[in-house]
């Protein structure tokens, strides 16, 4: 999916917290932090790995950051 920095605006979800430092969406739930993480190729985001801790999975959070990632990128 292709980016423009100037269309980088926050697309985020509440809760979630695009970490532009380690390149990631990050969600917090119980002091536990789900994330998907990207790298950039020019005007492209590359989503390469996502993580949820095991006793918070299958409730949606891979979902979560991984739409609030790809919104990101569409705007």
């Amino acid at each position: 999916m292709q980016v423009n920095e100037s269309q980088a605006s926050a697309a985020e979800r509440p809760g979630i917290n695009h970490n532009t430092t380690q390149n990631r969406f990050e969600l917090e739930v119980d002091g536990q932090l789900a994330h998907a993480d990207y790298r950039r190729e020019d005007n492209v985001l590359i989503f390469h790995h996502t993580w949820v801790p095991e006793d918070l999975r299958g409730k949606g959070h891979a979902a979560a950051v991984v739409r609030a990632g790809l919104e990101y990128a569409r705007n």
